[in-house]
């Protein structure tokens, strides 16, 4: 099936099992990881994307995201520092990617 607008994309998300919707949200910030280099990141996407992935491994994952993403914040206020700034997306999307878990907060 294609999906060709935001709108099938969006009920096609929606009919997929929470660690489905993980999983997806987990390889399309994988595709920018690359913006971001943080570690922490990497390791929370590679557990994101497991199908075998226990419920501490998540919180953990989920946790590490999320410091990425609160202190990714304060290097993307400087001004022209557009790698700093994505970086700080790389890292908001890591975290809401897991945020089925509970733990990550990524308002």
């Amino acid at each position: 099936m294609a999906i060709s607008n935001d709108a099938e994309f969006k009920r096609t998300l929606a009919s997929l099992a929470v660690p489905r919707q993980r999983q997806v949200a987990a390889r399309f910030v994988q595709a920018v990881f690359p913006l971001s280099g943080d570690a922490r990141i990497k390791t929370a996407l590679d557990a994101a994307v497991r199908p075998d992935v226990s419920d501490g491994e998540l919180a953990m994952a989920a946790q590490a995201a999320n410091t990425a993403r609160v202190e990714s914040f304060t290097r993307c206020g400087r001004e022209t520092d557009w790698r700093a700034q994505a970086g700080h997306f790389v890292a908001k999307a890591a975290a809401a990617s897991l945020d089925d878990v509970g733990v990550a907060a990524t308002k």
